[in-house]
């Protein structure tokens, strides 16, 4: 769990398949100790994680990501510099047991992730 360890919530809502959220990234964390420690960059798989578990909260389900369809990373998050991040992800198929995702985190006018993925209710 990376909340209260890499990211703090600041807001938190979500309403009618959209889940709008913006968080604080803590650049004391640990993870950035091993990447990098001179320039620290919030690894990828931290920003596939945040979302996976910001959806868990919303639903108040567990999760697993089956597949990412599409992952681009356009530009590095260094929490010294843009420690707060709005994250919005939108449910575009919601089936028994699998979820069809489009999300993205951004930072003022800029785009730093964007995925499109499916995941499994467990």
């Amino acid at each position: 769990m990376l909340e209260n360890k890499l990211y703090i919530i600041k807001e938190f809502n979500f309403e009618k398949e959209e889940l709008k959220a913006q968080i604080e990234i803590n650049p004391q964390s640990e993870i950035f100790k091993g990447h990098f420690p001179d320039v620290p960059v919030l690894p990828g798989v931290s920003m596939m994680h945040l979302v996976k578990e910001l959806l868990e909260k919303a639903l108040n389900r567990s999760l697993n990501v089956v597949s990412a369809k599409n992952i681009k990373f356009l530009q590095m998050v260094n929490p010294t510099i843009t420690n707060t991040l709005d994250v919005l992800v939108n449910i575009l198929d919601n089936q028994q047991d699998e979820l069809s995702i489009k999300a993205s985190l951004q930072s003022q006018d800029n785009t730093h992730f964007k995925m499109t993925a499916q995941l499994k209710i467990t």
